[in-house]
């Protein structure tokens, strides 16, 4: 019985020779990039609930297509969205930066040696 990553290819592999993925998949220069099978399909998925009268968090929820699960990675409030004309643009930044560095991490292959503000990690905090 095979578990984890190696399932997780043979179910790409599967879905890649039955065209199930969209052509967005296809076109993506980080599938082009690789050999076939080898990028798994994720998107982000971004979406508002509102939670009282006055307030509604926004979640950043990563989406895998082949399982269909989706994992929250950061929420914020709306009400405390950056208030200096952006529209809350200056906290979506921080998020999306952070999704770009661990995005980035997961092309490379590699544990990244710093924060993604590129200050270092610290165990005592």
């Amino acid at each position: 019985m095979q578990h984890g990553i190696d399932r997780m290819q043979e179910r790409l592999r599967e879905e890649i020779s039955q065209n199930h993925l969209p052509p967005a998949y296809f076109d993506n220069a980080i599938v082009k990039e690789n050999p076939p099978g080898t990028v798994m399909p994720i998107v982000l998925y971004v979406d508002a609930v509102p939670f009282s009268r006055t307030d509604a968090a926004i979640g950043f929820f990563i989406y895998n297509i082949l399982t269909g699960i989706r994992t929250l990675s950061a929420v914020l409030r709306k009400t405390e969205l950056c208030q200096c004309g952006c529209k809350g643009w200056c906290s979506f930044y921080e998020v999306f930066d952070m999704l770009h560095w661990s995005f980035r991490a997961l092309r490379v292959g590699e544990w990244p040696t710093n924060r993604h503000d590129q200050l270092p990690f610290h165990a005592d905090r």
